[in-house]
């Protein structure tokens, strides 16, 4: 995956283009030929004229420009959207403190990633389920997150996790019941031997078991497949695993306007022979 600049960092649209070019300069698939090819609606003269400054940004590339090529997530293209309104405005830098749509963007952006160590309350897939769901516009309060779980959870459980959540500083609720997240993800760290992590991968491979039976085909989806490999390959393997989940849920949270599902996404890989 790539290591994406920082679009809150750029009050321009040509410094950020070009930025973003030199960052993958050697990386395979990111000349303007390359690139013009992916979005197949813009020569590859025609994009270095608009990322060279040359030429103003047409409106309607945006989308496509932001999800194929940056691999920007929704907030982060509503960013670049108003850069590029501001690039067909005028010709002048301009500084984010003096543009209101821009200052109000980087007031809301996006909440940071963290990594935690998995206690006994994290080992239980509830805490990291009510945790996503927080961050659903539909998710207000404590009482919608009891009517919205599909699984039946005791009531004394769902509120374990939440007063973990609130207590470990990840969450806040108000006086009314409102509640909201303090961090955007809460993830385990790579390659860790723990009980604790390996607990939660049994339970929410429980989970997946329950699935295949009581969720229809047009709601969910299952894939396996067996490969032969060579051992030496394994960690290789799981970076590009890693990778795949991490494009995975940039490439949806791109798309996402107003999220109301909530989905858990498992990736098992493990030897089915002896050494």
């Amino acid at each position: 995956m790539l290591n994406a600049l920082n679009i809150y960092n750029y009050n321009n649209l040509s410094s950020y283009l070009q930025d973003f070019i030199k960052q993958n300069a050697t990386k395979n698939g990111y000349s303007f030929r390359s690139l013009s090819l992916r979005l197949k609606t813009i020569s590859h003269s025609q994009l270095y004229q608009i990322i060279m400054g040359k030429k103003k940004f047409p409106i309607e590339l945006i989308r496509d420009f932001c999800r194929v090529i940056l691999k920007l997530n929704s907030h982060e293209t509503r960013y670049f959207k108003t850069l590029v309104e501001m690039n067909h405005q005028t010709t002048n830098h301009l500084m984010a403190s003096d543009n209101e749509s821009l200052k109000d963007l980087i007031k809301y952006r996006p909440l940071p990633i963290k990594a935690i160590e998995f206690d006994t309350i994290c080992a239980n897939p509830l805490t990291m389920i009510i945790f996503e769901l927080i961050g659903r516009s539909d998710i207000e309060c404590i009482d919608d997150i009891l009517h919205t779980l599909a699984q039946d959870y005791p009531e004394e459980k769902i509120h374990k996790s939440i007063s973990y959540l609130l207590v470990a500083g990840h969450i806040t609720v108000q006086e009314d019941g409102m509640i909201n997240k303090v961090i955007e993800h809460l993830m385990s760290t790579n390659d860790v031997s723990c009980e604790n992590i390996r607990h939660y991968h049994q339970e929410v491979s429980r989970l997946a078991i329950n699935a295949v039976t009581n969720v229809s085909l047009d709601k969910r989806e299952f894939q396996s497949y067996v490969i032969n490999i060579n051992k030496k390959n394994i960690e290789r393997a799981k970076e590009i695993i890693r990778n795949f989940m991490s494009d995975f849920a940039r490439e949806l949270e791109s798309i996402n306007t107003d999220p109301d599902a909530t989905y858990n996404l498992n990736v098992q890989f493990f030897p089915i022979t002896k050494d």
